[in-house]
């Protein structure tokens, strides 16, 4: 239990702190016409934010950082919009709900690792498919392999440190 009370515990001091950062965004309606695909959707722009994402579970809102390339800008909205599309908003909090109850498994983190890496994985298919590659697709390739690295790199991780707090569990400490 002192586990799942840790999990949800980050869950909700990220979220509440993602929640603050936001709070000075700057609502902007964003139009664009690109490769006859055509944008109408508000976003919020702030410069407390290093990536875009999309934020909420009622009303879910695009957030964008300022320092976004305007050649970027269509795809980033895409990506997001697709993300609503398939409300990965709601997929994504109730993986994270199953990890905090099954928390000392690892099967279990690295499910949760992968699922948040395909929803991406879907979400930029998607996007490339409806707009084409961007112009920086060179390195693609390569952003895949590393991608990949980064997952497993990941993945171990989180199998050293589930196993590490269930041993300590079983030794009584918590």
């Amino acid at each position: 239990l002192a586990g799942m009370a840790l999990m949800l515990g980050y869950m909700l001091t990220s979220w509440l702190r993602l929640k603050r950062r936001v709070k000075t965004s700057i609502p902007e309606n964003i139009a664009l016409d690109f490769n006859n695909t055509k944008f109408d959707q508000k976003v919020y722009q702030s410069g407390a934010i290093e990536s875009p994402f999309l934020f909420g579970i009622i009303r879910p809102r695009i957030y964008i950082p300022n320092s976004v390339a305007e050649e970027e800008l269509p795809y980033i909205v895409q990506h997001e919009m697709t993300h609503l599309k398939r409300q990965d908003y709601l997929v994504k909090p109730v993986g994270f709900l199953l990890l905090s109850v099954y928390w000392f498994n690892p099967f279990v983190w690295a499910a949760y690792v992968m699922l948040c890496k395909d929803i991406e994985l879907i979400c930029d298919e998607k996007v490339i498919r409806q707009l084409g590659a961007p112009a920086s697709a060179e390195s693609a390739e390569f952003s895949e392999v590393s991608t990949f690295y980064c997952v497993i790199k990941q993945i171990g991780t989180m199998m050293q440190a589930s196993t590490a707090a269930a041993s300590t569990q079983k030794a009584g400490f918590l």
